[in-house]
């Protein structure tokens, strides 16, 4: 089953062969049909494709086959991984399911990344990381590419996006679609998306010009929030004031977006995240936990992967 996702995955990214000398080209642009893509002329395809690869999404993104118990599943460029999104994002329910469970991997990965640094601060293992950056720019860029494809808007782009982090909210919060080895931690389930949520971490269309997909995080305060989740699920976070604000009345922390929120005259999810990720940043730094390495190598991946 791996070799034979692989080889779909192949054949949907191959810009050197195939139709016309060009699979991916081809795939966006059927001969006979006016340029129109695979998602347009058969969305059921387009979707059963993207249902076929998503238990491979860490694998796509490079993590080592013995981390997602998906061996078999060969290596793809990081060009390669763009243009098999790009395909499966020419159909819109397609693009929305397949990058909603990307979403939610990714959750999982952040649990998987903080459980494992919580073990080895000194010398965390930094691979889950580095594959969630990888991820992250894939599901930007295969929506560009898509987009450019057909001359859509950084509306569109936006609006797509936004639905996928729909998606990925029902997906954590009923733990469906689980990827082999990584089922969905009970610190995942407290993370819903609302409309605060979309708004500052899809961010907002007015002003973009170009061919760009707001970043989801772009002040961390996501991934800072998420560890701490991750903390208090595993029994490792420790009462501090600076995460007073954050809590219920019981002790637990906040759902994301209600932190975004907590102490906020303003009401505004900018300068929420903000605080968030002041406050949790400091925290974890205290408390000897490496997320500064954690960060640097998601960009770390992020970077590397928009070279193709």
């Amino acid at each position: 089953m791996q070799e034979a996702a692989y080889g779909l995955a192949q054949t949907l990214s191959s810009n050197d062969s195939g139709i016309g000398g060009n699979n991916h080209n081809a795939l966006l642009n059927l001969p006979g049909h006016n340029n129109q893509s695979i998602g347009q002329i058969n969305p059921e395809m387009t979707q059963t494709i993207g249902e076929t690869l998503t238990p491979y999404i860490p694998a796509i993104g490079q993590l080592e086959d013995h981390l997602t118990e998906t061996f078999g599943f060969g290596s793809l460029t990081h060009g390669d991984a763009i243009r098999v999104f790009s395909v499966i994002d020419s159909d819109p329910e397609a693009a929305a399911n397949f990058n909603g469970q990307v979403f939610a991997q990714i959750e999982n990965l952040q649990y998987k990344q903080a459980a494992q640094a919580l073990a080895n601060p000194e010398e965390p293992q930094l691979r889950y990381a580095h594959t969630i950056g990888q991820l992250q720019t894939y599901v930007d860029h295969g929506y560009i590419v898509e987009g450019a494809d057909r001359g859509a808007d950084a509306q569109e782009l936006h609006d797509a996006k936004t639905q996928a982090y729909q998606i990925a909210s029902g997906i954590a919060a009923t733990g469906a679609g689980a990827i082999p080895g990584i089922g969905f931690p009970a610190a995942a389930t407290v993370i819903a998306v609302t409309g605060v949520l979309e708004q500052s971490v899809v961010g907002s269309v007015p002003g973009i010009e170009t061919y760009e997909v707001p970043r989801e995080d772009p002040l961390g305060s996501r991934q800072y929030y998420n560890t701490l989740l991750a903390l208090e699920d595993l029994g490792a976070l420790t009462p501090h004031p600076v995460l007073d604000r954050y809590m219920t009345e019981d002790g637990k922390l906040l759902p994301y977006e209600e932190a975004l929120m907590a102490d906020n005259p303003t009401q505004n999810p900018i300068s929420g995240g903000s605080g968030i990720a002041t406050d949790a940043g400091n925290y974890l730094l205290n408390h000897n936990f490496p997320i500064d390495r954690i960060t640097q190598y998601v960009d770390k991946g992020r970077v590397e992967a928009r070279k193709g």
